[in-house]
């Protein structure tokens, strides 16, 4: 379904965004500032890769912390790769662009797998990438 809308409005609503987005980042930084300060007041009360509820003045807090890891999976499946298969995760997933090319070029494949596969829209995605008054 497309709106027809005059450019006023249509800046209107890219300016709202702006902000929007703005506000929202600024909420984010203010809130990771806040929630390292609360867990640094629970220091030692807390495993490193655990988690607690905690009570103080009334209030009850959920904390937990973690460590995350990364690894060289390349260099880790080359040289352990008994290991490599035990502690690396694969995620399986639908590849959206060769389920794509199999609708569009081998209809009957694509219609003994589809049963098995659910689809849904997912939420619009918006980039601004100038804002009124940079172009």
């Amino acid at each position: 379904m497309t709106h027809t809308i005059t450019d006023k409005a249509f800046l209107a609503l890219t300016d709202e965004l702006q902000q929007c987005l703005d506000t929202e980042n600024a909420a984010k930084v203010r809130r990771n500032e806040i929630e390292i300060e609360l867990a640094g007041l629970f220091e030692g009360k807390i495993p490193e890769d655990g988690s607690k509820t905690v009570e103080r003045a009334g209030v009850r807090l959920f904390i937990k912390r973690e460590v995350n890891y990364t690894a060289d999976t390349a260099g880790l499946k080359a040289g352990h790769p008994e290991i490599a298969r035990t502690i690396i995760r694969v995620k399986e997933e639908v590849n959206k662009t060769e389920l794509k090319k199999l609708m569009e070029s081998d209809p009957a494949a694509f219609a003994l797998v589809s049963p098995f596969i659910t689809s849904k829209p997912a939420k619009p995605y918006v980039r601004l990438s100038t804002k009124k008054g940079e172009e």
